[in-house]
């Protein structure tokens, strides 16, 4: 069997005299030498605009935004190398590197205008004479920066259930992507498409999905005597990505994961992640934690995309899981029939950092180490649990959850509630009595897809 798939949609944005001059004949052409004067005026003036709108760029990547503890081996030492490089690469800026990061650290996560800087860093001012804010100066950079490559995150729908539970972990997952990618995030250097493979049985959960950015692909179990998880399959096909990553709908992205990107596509460069004394092989394909009983975690992994590796995995479903009885399925999981592909081949992350269920081995985690969050052990943010304990690692990551499902309401023009309602720490999308408030999703051409 097969998926078959569909373009999302996509937006377009745009940008900006003519009149008549009578004047006298004169010798020598004065209004000609007029219009040439303005031409060569205008011309110079974009310019320098564009000049200075590639400082701003440069110089806003020297930031190190949001400096955080990392609990894995050499990232951060990797992070600060990665600065390193980009300042040799920009000597005629090396001086003043120092001031440019002290001026927009001091102003990380703020909208309020950063005080004056030196006019040689291009920040003084923007072209409405008003001081330039942070935010502004990440929309310049963002704007102008080229993706060093450009990543599949994939889910899969199985079910379509009716409380639309799919729906608004799809919304904030989505958000979430789209905060840790270039074009959001100064720290990230890789961009985005989002792609939702959909089981036959849940396509009533396609235009909603359609409708959030997804490009949609039904389709059928890759083999008849198999769980519908296994059309995670169908990630290894997207070769026009090299890498995708599939996730879970109730996981949350805190950070970029630019080097899990870098360990398959440029392993040179790649920080040391190495964990429980494994050692990092030469070529990098698959990239997972593994589950409580020790197997490859389907829930979250980081793949080299590859035609070849796609058939020999169906290839292996027909030899190995096709039953004599039909009506008998096979009681392999997905996460078996993982580790018996990439078992001795994936590369093992360390699951209090990536794809953290916060278990009891992850006592120990903060929420500042966690780069992937999963909510099966705190409990979905759409439950409005009342028996979170304050100032726990759960409430930290529940209460980002639903700070990022605010973003969803603001880009999809809904209603902002008090953000002091309701339980603490959910921006009042939960009641005191447990409810929660649903998100609402204008569905947007059902007929496409």
């Amino acid at each position: 069997s097969s998926s078959s798939s569909s373009s999302s949609s996509s937006t377009t944005m745009s940008l900006p005299p003519n009149h008549n001059h009578n004047h006298t004949k004169k010798k020598g052409g004065n209004g000609s030498s007029l219009w040439m004067y303005f031409i060569l005026f205008a011309v110079a003036v974009s310019l320098i605009s564009v000049s200075q709108i590639r400082m701003g760029s440069q110089l806003l990547l020297l930031d190190n935004r949001r400096e955080r503890a990392m609990l894995v081996p050499g990232l951060k030492e990797w992070r600060s190398d990665a600065l390193d490089r980009f300042k040799r690469a920009h000597p005629k800026i090396e001086d003043k590197d120092d001031e440019v990061s002290d001026h927009l650290s001091s102003s990380r996560d703020k909208d309020e205008p950063t005080e004056e800087v030196d006019e040689n860093t291009a920040l003084q001012e923007h072209e409405d004479e008003k001081p330039m804010t942070h935010k502004t100066v990440n929309q310049i950079n963002t704007k102008y920066r080229k993706p060093k490559d450009t990543i599949a995150y994939a889910i899969a729908v199985t079910e379509c259930p009716d409380d639309n539970h799919v729906m608004y972990g799809a919304a904030v997952l989505a958000e979430s992507i789209k905060n840790m990618s270039i074009r959001r995030n100064p720290e990230s250097r890789y961009g985005y498409n989002l792609y939702a493979f959909v089981h036959e049985d849940a396509r009533k959960c396609n235009a909603p999905l359609y409708s959030l950015g997804f490009q949609i692909l039904n389709g059928k179990s890759p083999h008849a005597d198999v769980d519908k998880e296994f059309i995670k399959v169908y990630a290894l096909s997207l070769t026009n990505h090299k890498i995708v990553v599939t996730l879970e709908v109730d996981t949350l992205l805190l950070q970029p994961l630019d080097e899990l990107f870098d360990l398959v596509l440029d392993r040179e460069i790649a920080p040391d992640l190495a964990h429980n004394n494994e050692v990092i092989p030469e070529r990098v394909d698959f990239i997972s934690t593994k589950t409580a009983s020790q197997l490859v975690d389907h829930a979250f992994f980081v793949a080299r995309t590859s035609q070849t590796t796609y058939k020999e995995m169906t290839n292996r479903m027909e030899q190995e899981y096709s039953n004599s009885d039909k009506n008998i399925k096979s009681n392999k999981s997905f996460d078996d029939f993982l580790n018996d592909v990439y078992g001795d081949d994936h590369f093992e992350l360390d699951s209090c950092v990536y794809n953290t269920y916060m278990g009891d081995d992850c006592a120990d985690t903060t929420f500042d180490q966690i780069q992937l969050a999963h909510f099966s052990s705190c409990g979905a943010p759409w439950d409005c649990q009342t028996n979170i304990e304050s100032g726990s690692v759960c409430s930290s990551l529940l209460r980002e959850w639903h700070r990022t499902r605010r973003q969803v309401d603001q880009d999809l023009g809904n209603e902002i509630p008090d953000e002091s309602a309701g339980l603490k720490d959910t921006f009042g999308y939960c009641s005191e009595d447990g409810s929660f408030l649903p998100i609402n999703i204008v569905v947007v051409d059902p007929d496409s897809v």
